[in-house]
């Protein structure tokens, strides 16, 4: 995979990636995607297949001054701006998808890895990483605990019930429930800053 910063142009396909993996309850706007372009376009980054030249997923992040202690700077679709320090030591991981297609044989982990180390390499000083993620997409949490991130606490019924929306990375299927909502569970990882020459 050719990783590289996201474009205005490259925002329809973000779109029908953002469509291909998540139900409509939690799927971002087209407007967020390109003011989070705007505010930080070193934190958003596309997959690009490197045989066909086809965007196959992308990963979105921002940049904060400190992890908040409420569950508002989570919400789906917030202000990239609201958030923003340019010179933020953490590295909020917002959104990570990949086409259906490029899923499984470990795609997701080795792509995933990749990402950090790109986004360390162009925002410099940033010193851990943060993300949120449903409980019920196991082999997504899998992806994040193998490359170093831990749960740190949690938000209760942060995610609506899903029972026909496989994870964004992996393509599991949730396991199906009550109908209730199911827990966000906030993750992060110190990242080492030193081991990865800036290139920008």
């Amino acid at each position: 995979m050719i990783l590289r910063r996201v474009t205005e142009s490259d925002l329809s396909a973000v779109m029908e990636i953002e469509e291909a993996s998540f139900i409509p309850s939690v799927r971002e706007k087209r407007e967020v995607f390109a003011e989070r372009i705007r505010v930080c376009g070193s934190c958003f980054i596309i997959f690009e297949d490197e045989t066909v030249h086809k965007p196959a997923g992308y990963f979105s992040a921002e940049r904060w001054a400190a992890v908040p202690e409420n569950g508002e700077a989570f919400i789906l679709n917030h202000p990239a701006s609201s958030y923003f320090k340019s010179d933020g030591r953490i590295l909020y991981l917002s959104s990570f998808a990949l086409l259906p297609e490029y899923r499984g044989r470990g795609t997701g982990h080795k792509i995933f890895a990749e990402s950090i180390e790109w986004f360390i390499a162009h925002n410099k000083g940033i010193a851990a990483a943060v993300l949120l993620v449903n409980e019920a997409w196991k082999a997504a949490v899998h992806i994040y605990t193998q490359n170093g991130f831990r749960e740190t606490h949690r938000l209760p019924g942060f995610f609506p019930q899903q029972q026909d929306a496989p994870s964004a990375a992996s393509g599991e299927h949730p396991d199906s429930g009550s109908g209730a909502n199911t827990d966000g569970i906030i993750m992060e990882k110190k990242l080492s800053c030193s081991r990865i020459q800036t290139k920008l």
